[in-house]
């Protein structure tokens, strides 16, 4: 997958423990909300040792196709709707990068540099409205019905904002996300084959639980 995106870095390796799904009901799944729950993610990356330097010169036509990307929207429809009453709640990440070296090589020894480790810990993504209160699929969707935007567009008029287009866009969603977690960050020698986790808690720890 991240090839796709880049050549700097590969991923080594990913372990999911305990997932899990609750769907409050199935017959009227539009607008049941999905929660999500998983324990702990491990992540390995490292840095390739086949790459080629990134070509500047290529960006514009880069950052062009990105934005063509980004602009090509389909229709929203049942599946857009589903993921958007969808929550994610992760008790903990730990991710961890491996850069080679001078000598980029895959050989463990004193020319491989310290291991830089994440920790993501009580990851939530979960859907708000538009004042960032979480709720239930209607109350953070009432934004976008018509009467949700009737009563922003006349609440941003009495604010004195111009917000006509509000009501007359009716085929535009707006959708809010809120994300929060804490972050430690940590420093340390990784043997080959260490897992994410034991490599942060074998790491000196810069930074603990920064939300």
């Amino acid at each position: 997958i991240l090839k796709g995106y880049t050549n700097l870095i590969e991923l080594s390796s990913v372990y999911i423990s305990k997932l899990s799904f609750k769907v409050t009901s199935f017959r009227n799944i539009k607008t049941s909300p999905i929660e999500v729950t998983i324990d702990e993610v491990h992540i390995v990356i490292q840095e390739s040792l086949h790459h080629q330097e990134f070509n500047w010169n290529e960006w514009p036509d880069i950052a062009k196709k990105m934005i063509e990307d980004c602009n090509r929207k389909g229709a929203y429809g049942l599946l857009e709707r589903i993921t958007d009453n969808l929550s994610l709640e992760i008790n903990r990440v730990y991710v961890t990068f491996q850069s080679m070296g001078k000598y980029k090589t895959r050989k463990i020894g004193k020319w491989t540099p310290p291991a830089l480790s994440v920790v993501l810990n009580n990851v939530r993504f979960v859907m708000v409205d538009e004042y960032g209160n979480e709720g239930t699929p209607e109350e953070v969707w009432w934004h976008n019905s018509r009467n949700g935007k009737q009563e922003t567009m006349l609440r941003n008029k009495s604010m004195g904002n111009d917000a006509q287009g509000v009501i007359n866009d009716r085929g535009t969603f707006m959708i809010y996300k809120l994300v929060t977690m804490e972050v430690s960050i940590a420093v340390g020698y990784r043997p080959k084959g260490m897992s994410a986790r034991d490599t942060f808690h074998g790491s000196k720890i810069l930074v603990a639980n920064l939300p």
